[in-house]
C-alpha cells in the first residue's frame, strides 16, 4: 500500500502584476481556481490573495504533474473569467509560479497566512515579499528568474501570449 500527502503552496500574480483582482470579484475568482483544481482530485486547504497575486494550498495527487497542473489551471481559469466577463479588462495570469511544499504540521499556519493577505499586504509589497521568500528558501537573486523591478518594467511593455 503506498501512501502520500504532496501539500503544495502555489503562489502566481495577474499579467504584469496588475490590481485586477478586487474585493468585488475576488470570491469568483477564488471559486474558479477552486473547481478547476477539483478537475484534478486536489483538495484545496485555502485560496487567497490580494490584488495582484493569489495563494492556493492545496494537496496534489501524485499522479498529476505540478507544472502541468498549474499551466491548465491558470489557462482555463482566464478563459472562464473572460468568458463569464468577471472582468472586462482581465490579461490573464503572468508567466510563472511559485510553489513550496509543507508537512502537515504547517498546515494551519499557511492557511492563517493567505487569510490575512489584505493586512499583510498593507506593510510590504507582493513583489518584495516574493523576493524574500526565495530568498529564504535558498534561491540566489542573481538568478535568471529571480523578480526584480527592471524585469517588471520590461513585461509591462512587451507583447506575449496570455495565460
Amino acid at each position: 500500500m503506498s501512501f502520500h500527502r504532496l501539500l503544495y503552496h502555489i503562489v502566481f500574480s495577474t499579467k504584469y502584476r496588475k490590481p485586477h483582482i478586487t474585493d468585488d470579484i475576488e470570491r469568483d475568482i477564488y471559486n474558479i481556481l477552486y473547481h478547476q483544481l477539483l478537475k484534478y482530485n486536489c483538495f484545496v486547504h485555502r485560496i487567497g490573495g490580494h490584488t495582484d497575486h493569489v495563494h492556493i494550498l492545496v494537496e496534489i495527487p501524485p499522479t498529476v504533474a505540478l507544472s502541468e497542473l498549474i499551466k491548465i489551471t491558470k489557462q482555463e481559469s482566464s478563459k472562464e473569467i473572460r468568458q463569464r466577463n468577471i472582468r472586462m479588462d482581465w490579461a490573464g495570469w503572468e508567466e510563472g509560479y511559485g510553489a513550496f511544499t509543507y508537512a502537515k504540521s504547517d498546515l494551519e499556519t499557511i492557511k492563517a497566512y493567505i487569510c490575512n493577505q489584505k493586512q499583510h499586504h498593507s506593510t510590504i509589497s507582493f513583489l518584495e515579499e516574493y523576493r524574500d521568500w526565495l530568498t529564504q528558501q535558498g534561491i540566489d537573486p542573481n538568478h535568471p528568474y529571480f523578480p526584480h523591478e527592471t524585469s517588471i518594467a520590461s513585461s509591462n511593455n512587451s507583447t506575449t501570449n496570455n495565460k
